[in-house]
């Protein structure tokens, strides 16, 4: 069976994101196996020679890069200086490499606002993890919370519903949505 390249940097790529061993990634993958480790490494290797070669990074490699030089102490407070706040939308959508680039960030100041709702992410094919948004508050123990709860786009009926799906989820911070429309029709499941 022959590896799919677009499988190779899917692995590769979501290895850097959410800040995993690529052989874990394998280990839990239905496109690739951990028997593959040894050919997706060295497909990986010159992948990665062939972009320095040409002097060309991918968007792994700004995250990856932009998170090392935040590592390194002069950079990190050259970068972080030239911001006096930091705001993030659609923050439960962030990888954690992404969450860690926003916090090296806001280390200077914490002028941190993020907007986001842990009932929506649905970036996961790209490492997103709810994990930042859920442990914001032990990161940023000073932190204010403001819930949204209302909704302009959806009729009670619809909304009611959002409310007893989004009530079996294991981790989020409890609210109850309320629409702010008119009543209309009940939602219907259609084969």
């Amino acid at each position: 069976e022959h590896l799919k390249l677009e499988d190779v940097l899917w692995a590769h790529s979501l290895s850097l994101n959410s800040n995993q061993s690529l052989e874990r990634i394998l280990e839990q993958s239905s496109r690739l196996s951990a028997s593959d480790l040894p050919w997706v490494d060295h497909l990986i290797d010159l992948y990665v020679r062939a972009k320095m070669e040409r002097q060309v990074m991918d968007y792994d490699d700004l995250l990856s890069y932009w998170y090392l030089l935040l590592t390194m102490p002069d950079e990190s407070e050259a970068i972080s200086g030239l911001f006096d706040a930091i705001f993030v939308d659609e923050y439960q959508d962030v990888c954690p490499l992404q969450a860690l680039i926003v916090d090296g960030m806001a280390r200077p100041h914490a002028n941190l606002t993020v907007v986001g709702d842990d009932c929506q992410s649905i970036y996961g094919f790209r490492g997103a993890d709810i994990g930042a948004i859920m442990s914001f508050g032990e990161r940023y123990p000073n932190h204010r919370r403001l819930l949204l709860q209302s909704n302009y786009r959806s009729s009670p009926e619809i909304v009611a519903l959002a409310n007893r799906s989004i009530a079996h989820n294991i981790d989020q911070y409890k609210k109850t949505l309320a629409s702010a429309r008119g009543s209309g029709p009940k939602p219907a499941l259609v084969d």
